[in-house]
């Protein structure tokens, strides 16, 4: 799946621009349990 640059400019907000390698990156691995195993929670960081 690819977006146009207008559909990234038109529906994703400033502060969430930096989530998009990561949002990718999970699209492409495609196994939820595997992404789960990257995830760090980070006690009080947003």
């Amino acid at each position: 799946m690819i977006y146009a640059p207008s559909h990234i400019k038109k529906y994703v907000k400033p502060n969430r621009k930096k989530h998009i390698p990561y949002i990718f990156k999970a699209l492409i691995i495609d196994n939820p349990e595997k992404i789960g195993d990257m995830l760090q929670c980070q006690d009080g960081k947003n």
